[in-house]
């Protein structure tokens, strides 16, 4: 997890953090297994388990650096899906052959058939994945 977040060469301010938050994270984790390992021993000798000390807060990362995770997830996710492309219509589910027209969504980038899009968009006026609104290109030309 923080190795995709040190790596990224244009955001210095989150690789300081990310190894700030690493350092951290191995240091409060180290604390906490030797006090487990303490715990399971002293119960071993005196096999009383009312003695233990009690743990720490088990180790994690700040909500900063998980926030900045998670987007960076985002955004490598949603690079994933524009990389994929659609085989097949997404109203009726019958494979698209390069020579067919096709209508993609500019916000959710699935593709369907023209002719069911146009079928679609008369009735909902928008994409039937994402449900954002989209008009009909056949019936209204963009203006350009």
């Amino acid at each position: 997890m923080t190795d995709k977040l040190i790596t990224m060469p244009n955001r210095l301010e989150i690789r300081e953090l990310t190894l700030y938050e690493y350092q951290q994270y191995e240091a409060i984790f180290q604390n906490y297994t030797q006090l487990v390992d303490l715990n399971i021993q002293e119960m071993k000798e005196t096999r009383d388990c009312s003695l233990y000390s009690p743990l720490l807060k088990p180790p994690s990362f700040s909500d900063r650096f998980m926030n900045e995770h998670w987007i960076e997830c985002d955004k490598e996710k949603k690079k994933e899906l524009e990389d994929i492309s659609d085989s097949e219509c997404f109203i009726c589910f019958i494979e698209m052959n390069s020579d067919e027209k096709t209508l993609k969504c500019d916000h959710c980038k699935k593709t369907t058939h023209q002719k069911c899009a146009s079928n679609w968009l008369q009735i909902h006026q928008s994409c039937p994945h994402c449900r954002r609104e989209q008009l009909d290109p056949e019936e209204l030309p963009a203006l350009s």
